[in-house]
């Protein structure tokens, strides 16, 4: 039985795409992260002021909070889509394989670790000499 193997060179230009490819989801994540710390800042700023109907709130806060809103869920999509597509070009399709390797750091050459959380939503990535030192 053939199995595939890559040369060397073969393997660290793969290498080079897929960090090339994570480093734009680090980009999309702190871009998401920092959407969403906006939401919650308009959140937060936003009060009900009690009045003999009810409570109220002031429609400028509300605008804000829609905006930001509607322009976060795009992004969200697109950061989920990146991390699949991330995965998708490291493990095979099959569940019944993909399944034993959820929560599982990748080691990446020359030194780094990746892990795509259950629920794509992000990835992680490390400095495999930094994580040794701990």
């Amino acid at each position: 039985m053939n199995f595939i193997s890559l040369t060397p060179a073969e393997s660290r230009s793969h290498e080079e795409v897929f960090l090339t490819d994570a480093n734009k989801i680090l980009l999309l994540q702190q871009e998401v992260n920092e959407m969403q710390e906006q939401l919650d800042k308009v959140m937060e700023s936003i009060q009900k002021r009690e009045f003999e109907y009810g409570h109220v709130v002031e429609f400028e806060k509300i605008i804000a909070l829609k905006q930001i809103s509607e322009a976060l869920e795009p992004k969200r999509e697109e950061l989920k889509t990146a991390v699949l597509n991330l995965h998708n070009s490291l493990f095979p399709g099959d569940i019944s394989i993909t399944q034993n390797f959820f929560e599982v750091w990748v080691s990446v050459h020359p030194s780094w670790l990746i892990r795509f959380p259950y629920d794509f939503e992000s990835i992680e990535v490390r400095n495999a000499v930094e994580s040794q030192s701990h």
